[in-house]
């Protein structure tokens, strides 16, 4: 063992959470699921990522560029502990509980301001730290999505509307597509998460409610994080062990 890592055995084994069922695997996929059946977490393992897939991209514009800068700047930030956990779907508000819950079929708790989606990934299991991720764990993602389920990187950083639903103007209940064991990476929502510089959305493109390309590479920095109402779900990760 190795940090709580089973480097010994072929098929990496994440870390375990504080409070929750035993992990399972689905194909190359670990997951885990809260005794109650609110929080659905799925882990991204970063440990064999490289920038291999990224020495033949040739980017197409600004945002491509900005995309591929983006993931060798992730790729300098792998977590020590080789992976980390990130919420299955959509952070959910319901009736029945103060806090955030990760269930499928319930609505994305959106159209808050950048603090208060901070405030629902604190809140979402503080007992695993839980936090908002940075767009670092965003494209770590993205790589993950390229050397496991074999995604390629044009498609990634590029038009991304041919493998994922095109985005929508209805909101819409979270589940409805499985990407690499997120839910809902491009749909109707996009994903808020920190950068250097505070706020910023990523997955889907979104500014002034005009939809331009899908792509989940793209990333748009919010100017206004006490002001704007974001129509996004927040980017959640549980990747640091107390």
């Amino acid at each position: 063992m190795n940090g709580g890592i089973d480097v010994s055995t072929e098929r990496f084994r994440p870390y375990e959470l504080k409070g929750y069922n035993p992990m399972f695997q689905i194909g190359p996929q670990w997951f885990c699921s809260s005794k109650d059946s609110r929080r659905n977490n799925s882990c991204i393992i970063t440990r064999s990522l490289s920038d291999e897939p990224l020495r033949n991209f040739t980017p197409h514009g600004i945002d491509q560029e900005n995309s591929l800068k983006r993931c060798y700047d992730a790729l300098r930030h792998k977590p020590p502990e080789g992976c980390f956990w990130v919420a299955t779907y959509d952070l959910s508000l319901t009736r029945f509980f103060k806090t955030p819950v990760s269930i499928p079929g319930k609505f994305p708790a959106v159209r808050v301001n950048c603090f208060t989606h901070e405030d629902y990934a604190i809140n979402y299991d503080p007992q695993n730290n839980s936090k908002m991720g940075f767009e670092s764990h965003w494209f770590l993602y993205l790589l993950y999505l390229n050397f496991e389920h074999h995604i390629p990187i044009e498609l990634l950083l590029g038009d991304s509307s041919n493998f994922a639903e095109a985005p929508s103007d209805s909101l819409q209940p979270t589940s409805k597509k499985l990407l690499g064991g997120i839910a809902d990476s491009v749909g109707n929502t996009s994903k808020i998460v920190k950068d250097t510089s505070g706020y910023c959305l990523v997955s889907t493109s979104y500014q002034d409610r005009v939809w331009r390309e899908t792509s989940l590479g793209f990333t748009y920095s919010i100017k206004y994080p006490n002001r704007q109402k974001i129509p996004s779900a927040v980017f959640t990760n549980i990747h640091q062990r107390l």
